[in-house]
């Protein structure tokens, strides 16, 4: 039994507490993550096969994540990836489902079918400064990689400008920094753990070549390279060309002093499980304090040393050097103040900076003095940036009153209008600290619990008069997941309705211009005389860990080479986020349907609801349901596979084209008004019948 005890406690460490899977061991040796993928792989738990004898595991083929460019060495910046003992499993195997399927819809795994490749106008491409373009041709053409590395210091800052972290990060920060690592998997997405370390090693890597060609970076370059490890919440990386900037001797800005801040208030907050641990309670405060962290609290750290102590050094430091901080600074000060408590500092930083009182404006607001009075254009003036940071600082530290109260207040004072974004922020927090708590510690994880319904108020207060804020997907998934938790079918089912309506107008306007893509696609090989599309770039934008993810399936074969133009760039992006959009609102719709059947009684009549009310809901979203369907009754427990309500049988795949949506778009939505109207007309006639009335269901 000893024995047995001492392997629990060798290898406690590599099994995630909350779903108990083997972790890759890239910190086994006690050390940091190194490299991009090795830092951003620490950051959440991957799908990792159970422990098992080593007899009876299979090797997998180790990852290859590096780009097509000769690595360069400078220092020490280049980026060490795990080696194959240290990955016991390839997480972007596909499926047999998917590696079944006919060839028509999966793209071969060597997409390299040009017979003549087309030589590179490479003015033109710098010209035209689209993004993916350039970093495609960066990544796949040693031609244009080479004229690139020898261009002048002016000419290479602002192509290096163009791979901006909004056109490559945040549209997908947004949208996939809810999604677990285990569900991407599953469902064949790029995770934004995956996705931002392919970014980051790329940025690397040109890096890299250009000091090869025996070029320095300049403040322009270091300025954008910080910017983009704020926007991935990359501490390391920021903190490592920090010091790069020190050795080539160039004094850092306001704006280098920004990013790094936010890249150490903020580091690792962007990926699913570190971002739902920002909450200040002991426990999460506790975690971060220790070295090596546990799955979920690798990001920033607390304590001595901690964010805190980090941030303010460098307030200090800048402060002394004669720059003049800006919104953003105090921002990232009182982010980082939030992060450990220190609220104390958060309220003296708005009363000195804006004329702010927090503990006047909580007990009497009629008797606050007028706010400090800033130009609009001063660095000073607030922004919609200052209402999101004092929503997300006091929302973390459980005092929701107090940020609703501020954000309000500093709208009116200096005429803000408050953004979706703001109000998306208000309703996680009023979410988080409305849901019912259990187990241990209840006293510790109740602290600045609101009433029940705060959410749903507050969600009706901004999408209504005068405030008329249009609700986003997010924002359905809260209120739906609270409707289900109050019991209360008829809010349930009302959200649900309204999302579907949202979904479907994002399924017309990916289809509509899937098919301006296909006929543009047409277009441009219609004019390459001899030359196939070079869709060898395939390989550089996944690397090779990643054979064609499946939201890519039909978009593979349009994907666009360093030849195409960049209208047709911009357009395949456009089709690709949407398409990625329509996989991750899909994936909801199932998890609300799965929490409808596993409801057992709703405010009613419980015979009613297994007997009439479950068949009822599964003929209405019936194009939405789940692979598996399963459901409780008094009987017992009725599963079945929705396989049959599919058009010709074929399975959903969440995560491509190969949608019944897709192919039957318009008899869904035909079919959902003939039962929408038809729901409402027995509405009316069951009103029409006291017994109905009676009987009615919440």
């Amino acid at each position: 039994m000893r024995g047995i005890g001492i392997l629990g406690e060798t290898v406690g460490s590599q099994i995630c507490p909350s779903c108990l899977w083997r972790i890759a061991s890239q910190n086994a040796s006690g050390g940091p993550p190194r490299g991009p993928l090795e830092f951003f792989r620490s950051l959440s738990t991957l799908p990792r096969r159970p422990l098992v004898p080593s007899s009876r595991r299979k090797r997998s083929a180790s990852l290859k994540w590096r780009i097509g460019i000769p690595a360069a060495v400078h220092g020490n910046t280049t980026a060490a990836l795990p080696s194959e003992s240290t990955l016991d499993f390839d997480p972007f195997t596909l499926g047999k489902d998917v590696e079944s399927c006919n060839g028509d819809q999966l793209l071969n795994h060597n997409p390299v079918q040009q017979t003549v490749v087309p030589p590179l106008d490479i003015d033109a491409i710098l010209e035209e400064a689209q993004p993916g373009r350039i970093l495609a041709g960066l990544t796949s053409s040693p031609e244009f990689q080479q004229a690139v590395s020898q261009l002048p210091a002016a000419t290479f800052s602002e192509v290096i400008r163009l791979l901006s972290p909004e056109y490559f990060i945040e549209p997908s920060k947004e949208l996939l920094s809810h999604l677990h690592p285990t569900t991407a998997y599953v469902n064949r997405i790029l995770p934004l753990s995956m996705l931002m370390a392919r970014f980051a090693e790329q940025l690397e890597t040109i890096v890299e070549q250009r000091r090869y060609a025996g070029h320095r970076l300049g403040l322009a370059e270091y300025t954008h390279l910080l910017s983009c490890a704020a926007s991935m919440g990359y501490g390391r990386m920021a903190h490592r060309f920090w010091e790069e900037m020190a050795e080539d001797g160039i004094e850092p800005t306001v704006e280098c002093y920004n990013y790094l801040m936010e890249a150490k208030a903020w580091d690792g907050g962007y990926v699913a499980k570190e971002n739902h641990r920002v909450r200040s309670t002991v426990w999460n405060y506790e975690k971060r304090k220790r070295w090596p962290s546990n799955p979920g609290y690798k990001g920033f750290k607390t304590g001595k040393g901690g964010v805190r102590d980090q941030v303010h050094g460098l307030f200090s430091m800048m402060v002394e050097s004669g720059l003049n901080p800006n919104e953003a600074t105090f921002i990232h000060v009182m982010t980082a103040a939030g992060r450990e408590w220190d609220m104390e500092s958060v309220k003296t930083t708005l009363r000195t900076v804006w004329g702010i009182d927090v503990d006047l404006l909580e007990k009497d607001p009629a008797s606050h003095p007028p706010v400090t009075v800033y130009a609009v254009s001063s660095p000073l003036h607030p922004t919609s940036h200052s209402l999101f940071a004092v929503a997300h600082i006091f929302g973390s530290n459980n005092e929701f009153a107090t940020a609703l109260k501020l954000v309000d207040f500093i709208s009116q004072s200096y005429h803000i209008p408050i953004p979706q974004r703001v109000w998306q922020e208000l309703l996680e927090w009023s979410f988080v600290l409305s849901v019912d708590r259990f187990g241990e510690n209840l006293r510790e994880k109740s602290v600045g619990m609101i009433p029940r319904d705060s959410a749903h108020k507050l969600f009706d207060v901004f999408t209504s008069s005068p405030y008329n804020t249009p609700a986003n997907f997010k924002m359905y998934d809260l209120v739906v997941k609270l409707g289900w938790m109050r019991q209360s079918k008829d809010r349930t089912f009302r959200y649900m309705h309204a999302a579907r309506e949202h979904f479907l107008q994002t399924l017309k306007t990916r289809n509509q211009l899937f098919h301006k893509l296909s006929s543009m696609h047409k277009e441009i090989m219609s004019t390459k005389g001899p030359y196939r599309t070079d869709n060898s770039s395939v390989t550089g934008e996944y690397g090779s860990v990643l054979s064609e993810p499946a939201y890519d399936y039909r978009l593979t074969h349009l994907y666009p080479s360093v030849t195409s133009p960049g209208a047709y760039w911009d357009l395949y992006n456009t089709v690709k986020h949407l398409n990625v959009t329509v996989a991750r609102e899909s994936l909801r719709f199932q998890r609300w349907i799965r929490l409808v059947l596993t409801r057992r009684k709703w405010t009613g009549s419980k015979a009613r609801w297994e007997r009439q009310g479950i068949p009822d809901f599964i003929a209405e979203w019936k194009e939405f349901l789940p692979r598996r369907v399963f459901y409780h009754t008094r009987a017992g427990i009725v599963e079945f596979d929705p396989v049959s309500f599919w058009p010709e049988g074929h399975r959903w795949d969440l995560a491509s084209f190969m949608l019944p949506l897709w192919d039957a778009e318009n008899r869904l939505i035909q079919g959902y008004g003939e039962s929408h109207q038809s729901q409402t007309t027995d509405d009316q006639e069951n009103l029409n019948d006291p017994a109905t009335c009676a009987t009615r269901l919440d």
